[in-house]
């Protein structure tokens, strides 16, 4: 077993829509069942009433999601379970150098960076303490939005004299346009009533605006690409919009300030790839379009985050990332992904990308009772593909169902957050590792 990882400070920070949010001991989020039931029962909305750069009171962050979590159009999110017992046999006996971070994924992550700032210090000093070494230091893991919740706290907050290395797993350091297609559009118009009120509760999160592409990603005059800043988007909220510009504007300071030296901790990034994503998006009178090419360039992603937004600041080039064909949901519970923080918590390089990939693109959502339309293949080679479902508590529903020119054709199924898993239909197939989406079934009754 490596030292380094005993003997510093392992902190887990989950992305958004990660961590379990309760008010007044009624959980709002992390129930079974989906969304829809924070947007039919009161008593479970999530929508901010402040300006989401102070803490709510009344809500309190409890733990990780236990569940699969979806918020159609923005992004999903597994359990984490497969993360956890990774981390929790290289850590101290009864994790005493462990921190599991979670945090109220709707404000600011800049805020957050201040929370995660207290706690990863505190805990820092404890384990200081009880192991009697000064030197011990910081190692986070971080999914997603945690990355940018993990650069606050580094770069922002004084956090990065205490830190030895950040790893960050589909981190959207430049951000995804399906944060702008969560803000701006009525989503789904095969729902009419669902798109609007999910674009309606994401406005009032000030962490979705500071998901917004930085990278040019905005067709503009000429078919040309411009900044999301340069250009005037219907339904964007001005204010929240000018906070989450000057919350990047400050980190991407904080790295210019630096110069040419690297900053004192290691960086390494893992970046979901091969899965159809929106790269782009072109300004309409009814909203935006997301697009997932422009003249002919496609550089896919994870689903969620776009390879273009995925590379962090310092980074000229990606040289220096890890690719894991994988979709965003599954990428920190993925084999391939440990095998990569194992080489990076015990400095031992591991290879670059797998030879094989899947390629997956799965519905973000579907009525109740609708047959669900799968598309995958395999890259490298051709391969025999089967799709399996499993319900909100891993039980496997229907039987797999076989993929027929890259199209396999799912039965209706009740409401729910379903997660589908694609691998080779032969149990004798080595080399490609399976890709795990997500999709919703929303209830007929609440259309």
């Amino acid at each position: 077993m490596a030292r380094e990882p005993f003997t510093d400070v392992i902190v887990v920070v989950p992305g958004v829509l990660g961590s379990r949010l309760v008010r007044g001991g009624k959980e709002i989020w992390g129930v079974g069942g989906g969304v829809w039931r924070n947007l039919v029962d009161p008593g479970r909305t999530l929508a901010l009433t402040g300006d989401g750069h102070e803490e709510d009171p009344f809500v309190k962050a409890d733990g990780f999601v236990r569940l699969p979590a979806h918020f159609p159009g923005l992004a999903k999110v597994d359990c984490y379970g497969k993360l956890k017992d990774f981390v929790r046999p290289r850590v101290a006996p009864g994790g005493a150098n462990l921190l599991e971070f979670t945090y109220d994924w709707r404000l600011s992550n800049d805020l957050n960076g201040r929370r995660l700032a207290r706690q990863a210090t505190e805990k820092l000093e404890q384990w200081r303490r009880r192991l009697g070494c000064e030197n011990a230091k910081l190692v986070l893991i971080c999914h997603s939005m945690g990355g940018l919740v993990a650069r606050a706290f580094l770069d922002l907050h004084d956090g990065a004299p205490l830190c030895r290395k950040l790893i960050t797993i589909g981190t959207p350091y430049r951000g995804a346009v399906k944060a702008l297609g969560s803000l701006v559009n009525g989503l789904f118009p095969c729902l009419p009533w669902v798109g609007p009120r999910l674009s309606e509760l994401a406005r009032t999160w000030p962490s979705v605006y500071e998901l917004l592409p930085s990278y040019r990603a905005i067709v503009g005059p000429g078919n040309a690409l411009v900044r999301l800043r340069d250009v005037d988007v219907p339904d964007l909220c001005t204010d929240r919009f000018k906070r989450a510009l000057a919350f990047q504007d400050r980190l991407r300071a904080a790295v210019n300030a630096r110069g040419d030296r690297f900053p004192p901790y290691q960086i390494a990034a893992v970046i979901g790839l091969q899965q159809p994503t929106d790269q782009f998006a072109r300004v309409t009178s009814a909203g935006v379009e997301l697009l997932r090419q422009h003249r002919g360039t496609d550089e896919q992603g994870d689903g969620t985050v776009p390879r273009q937004g995925a590379c962090p600041f310092e980074w000229k080039d990606e040289t220096s990332a890890v690719f894991v064909p994988q979709a965003h949901l599954a990428l920190p519970n993925t084999s391939r992904v440990h095998e990569q923080l194992e080489g990076v918590l015990t400095a031992v390089r591991r290879p670059m990308a797998p030879e094989f990939g899947l390629s997956v693109d799965v519905p973000e959502l579907v009525l109740e009772g609708e047959p669900v339309t799968i598309m995958a293949q395999a890259t490298g080679e051709q391969r025999a593909l089967c799709a399996k479902v499993t319900d909100e508590a891993g039980a496997e529903t229907g039987r797999p169902a076989h993929f027929t020119r890259g199209v396999a054709t799912l039965e209706g199924r009740a409401p729910g957050i379903y997660k589908v898993t694609v691998e080779a239909a032969a149990r004798t197939a080595r080399g490609l590792e399976p890709v795990t989406d997500a999709f919703t079934v929303w209830p007929r009754s609440e259309v």
